[in-house]
């Protein structure tokens, strides 16, 4: 496979599914990636961990910035966070941009898009998957995988991809976003 590699598998995620499960509030405190006009993301909701700074007037210049700024769930979800941490360690990453938690609900999906701009040509973006179930499918290229729970992927977010949940259980991912060496 060329847009998609399996980095690991086994990965224990349940304290953390644990701990954004007591802790709903922190969903869409932050709705840009839904409501931005063109986006593919309106039926996701979000978990800013990490995220570029949002300045009220210059929110598509965000975007483009290459430097990230800690929410309050980075502090709030430490479980989530340490298996950022973890991957940071493992990858030996150097910078780390963005990192959210997404979640799809069955029946809902991400619209076919590529991701542009500096972000994806500067970080390479993983996946770990918290939650899912059969018949969720994750199209990037001409390449579809359904990832399962304590999987982490290496994701060419340039390519065009989209997601369709078609399982029976809310799909959620950590989202991170590092500069690696190739």
């Amino acid at each position: 496979m060329k847009n998609f590699s399996l980095i690991g598998r086994g990965i224990d995620v349940k304290k953390a599914l644990e701990q954004i499960s007591s802790n709903n509030f922190l969903w869409n405190q932050n709705t840009i990636r839904k409501d931005m006009p063109g986006s593919g993301h309106g039926d996701v909701d979000d978990i800013w961990i990490r995220f570029n700074e949002i300045i009220e007037g210059r929110e598509r210049e965000a975007f483009d910035d290459l430097e990230c700024i800690d929410y309050p769930a980075h502090s709030i979800l430490s479980n989530t966070t340490s298996l950022m941490e973890r991957l940071e360690l493992e990858l030996g990453a150097s910078k780390i941009g963005r990192v959210f938690i997404s979640r799809i609900s069955p029946g809902k999906g991400i619209k076919a898009h590529c991701d542009e701009g500096k972000n994806p040509e500067f970080y390479t973006r993983f996946h770990i998957c918290l939650q899912s179930s059969n018949g969720c499918t994750f199209r990037c290229g001409d390449e579809t995988v359904e990832m399962v729970a304590g999987e982490c992927w290496r994701v060419d977010n340039k390519v065009e991809h989209e997601v369709f949940n078609g399982g029976s259980v809310d799909r959620i991912h950590l989202i991170c976003d590092m500069r690696v060496k190739a």
